[in-house]
């Protein structure tokens, strides 16, 4: 019985001492993965840093809120954002406007934490949080 034979019929033979990992080199490789976990890396970074900017914004809206309410204390409101944002970072402010019979006004300012390299985060853009809300003061009437 005779065998078939494919249209290259020496192409087995001349490519015989090659392995399947030719052309696979360590520094390739490693130049490949350093570059693939810096994007990782900072993709990581700029999601934590957009989702603590969510946070702080949150909790700006709700001290805000607390302060403008019935009972309107803005030392309470003030504990309240201080235990919500507690270990976020040491340097948070939180800044009251002028007190105004029709509106509360409170700037909130942290710091990101930095996950990368120094110099970096300034060129990132989410080095610093600022965010200032203004909420009108609730004045129940009832009616006397």
């Amino acid at each position: 019985m005779e065998r078939r034979r494919g249209p290259h019929p020496g192409l087995r033979e001349r490519h015989r001492g090659l392995s399947a990992d030719a052309g696979a080199g360590l520094l390739s490789t490693l130049a490949g993965t350093g570059v693939f976990l810096a994007l990782l890396f900072f993709a990581v970074h700029l999601l934590i840093g957009l989702h603590l900017t969510s946070v702080v914004t949150a909790v700006t809206w709700d001290a805000a809120r607390l302060a403008a309410g019935e009972q309107g204390d803005r030392v309470q409101a003030q504990a309240h954002a201080e235990q919500l944002l507690d270990g976020y970072t040491e340097d948070l402010r939180l800044v009251w406007g002028p007190a105004d019979q029709g509106s509360v006004t409170l700037t909130v300012t942290a710091t990101n934490p930095n996950l990368l390299w120094p110099g970096l985060m300034e060129e990132v853009g989410v080095e610093q949080i600022e965010r200032t809300v203004t909420v009108r003061a609730e004045d129940f009437d009832d009616g006397r």
